[in-house]
């Protein structure tokens, strides 16, 4: 952190101390309609977003500033699409606290229901996407779970989840949902996908709360370092079974 970035750092947590030692909500939305949190994305401060996470701002508050689909956005929304914009090492930063806090990303619309599913699986597989494999060893609902997660798809993940798929399934070869993804996901499919994956294990483990043994947890460390995961394999680190 530049010498400049450290004073304003320093002021912006002086501020959060003061105002919430006055009794300040984190969760009313203030500037430009979101919440401190949100905020913490435009001035690019992960130092300040976590201070302010491990004092009690809900990672998943909505703005009031409405998306494309009328919902309010997240801090998660806006550091993914800044992200993206501007590629800034900060807005990544970010992300990735938001995700180990637990944050989902938020698909639009309130429910997708089993309708579209079924329309999205037979698109899947109408573009030679989708594992023919998978569907054969569980229920439709819950081989689009694997799909998607595989794919590092974090709308379709978290939804589906949401909605019922079962995040603790195993296929046919007993393998937890984290262990199929970082066993079988391959570069092609993202293009950050690095980034993507270390991304994809800290909302399966940190958002939707999937619950891994002591041992499963060590052999999700053991395939990173195998395959070269060390981004990865830092953030299941610091994740406790």
């Amino acid at each position: 952190m530049m010498p400049r970035q450290a004073r304003s750092h320093d002021n912006y947590v002086r501020i959060a101390e003061y105002l919430l030692s006055l009794g300040y909500n984190l969760v009313l939305a203030g500037y430009c309609q979101g919440t401190a949190l949100y905020n913490t994305i435009y001035v690019k401060d992960p130092g300040i977003a976590r201070f302010l996470l491990e004092h009690g701002a809900d990672p998943n508050a909505p703005s009031y500033i409405g998306d494309e689909y009328g919902l309010g956005r997240t801090a998660l929304d806006a550091a993914g699409e800044d992200g993206d914009l501007i590629p800034d090492p900060n807005c990544v930063a970010l992300a990735k606290i938001l995700l180990r806090w637990g944050a989902l990303p938020k698909p639009p619309g309130e429910t997708w229901g089993q309708d579209y599913w079924n329309e999205w699986i037979d698109e899947q597989k109408a573009k030679g996407q989708w594992d023919q494999g998978i569907e054969a060893t569980m229920t439709k609902y819950d081989a689009a779970l694997v799909h998607s997660a595989l794919h590092l798809l974090f709308f379709h993940t978290a939804m589906l989840a949401r909605e019922g798929g079962d995040i603790h399934l195993r296929d046919a070869m007993s393998r937890n949902l984290l262990q199929i993804v970082l066993e079988d996901a391959k570069p092609e499919y993202s293009d950050h996908f690095q980034d993507n994956l270390q991304e994809m294990a800290l909302m399966l483990l940190c958002g939707l709360k999937l619950r891994l043994s002591a041992p499963e947890l060590e052999q999700a460390k053991r395939t990173c370092a195998g395959k070269g995961y060390q981004e990865t394999l830092a953030a299941l680190e610091s994740v406790s079974p």
